[in-house]
């Protein structure tokens, strides 16, 4: 039950409800409850990107409706033009239009956090779930900025989250 709570929690701080795009950023056991989390509160896309095309597998069949696997680093890419890059496919293959309205990061890694702000629409809300770096190399402050991104840390959870928990809610 406490991951299922962290889940819980990440998915009110994104404030995800009926008709949302939601994008989770990794397929590992936050992940994949935090997409259950999402389709249970009735999201109209919920959309699982990891590296691992087995971890994707299970969460086409757990819970996503989408899955996406990206492209590995071309030689010489910065982390900027590669998350930009990888976000537009993303936005693209699911047909988000400016973006998602909600994005969870939920690997700790730096690039994902980067690709998650990309693939924001305006006015999206982005958690930042997972645990990495303590100070990102890069951090695009004037793209938050101008799309008005609403950017929210979350860690573990809070009261009520256990109270919310049980298996009649994801499905």
């Amino acid at each position: 039950m406490e991951p299922l709570s962290v889940a819980i929690h990440i998915c009110r701080q994104a404030e995800i409800s009926a008709h949302k795009t939601v994008v989770v950023f990794g397929a590992g056991p936050v992940g994949l409850l935090v997409a259950a989390v999402a389709k249970a509160w009735g999201a109209s896309q919920v959309i699982t990107v990891d590296i691992i095309q087995g971890r994707l597998d299970f969460a086409s069949k757990f819970a996503s409706s989408g899955t996406f696997l990206p492209e590995k680093f071309a030689e010489g890419e910065s982390n900027i033009d590669y998350s930009q890059k990888v976000a537009d496919k993303i936005k693209k293959e699911f047909n988000l239009g400016e973006g998602a309205d909600c994005v969870i990061e939920a690997t700790g890694a730096e690039v994902c956090t980067l690709t998650g702000l990309y693939a924001c629409g305006k006015g999206a809300t982005f958690v930042q779930a997972g645990m990495g770096k303590a100070v990102l190399s890069a951090f695009p402050i004037t793209l938050i900025c101008t799309r008005e991104i609403n950017v929210k840390g979350s860690f573990r959870y809070t009261h009520g989250c256990y109270r919310g928990t049980s298996f009649t809610l994801l499905y």
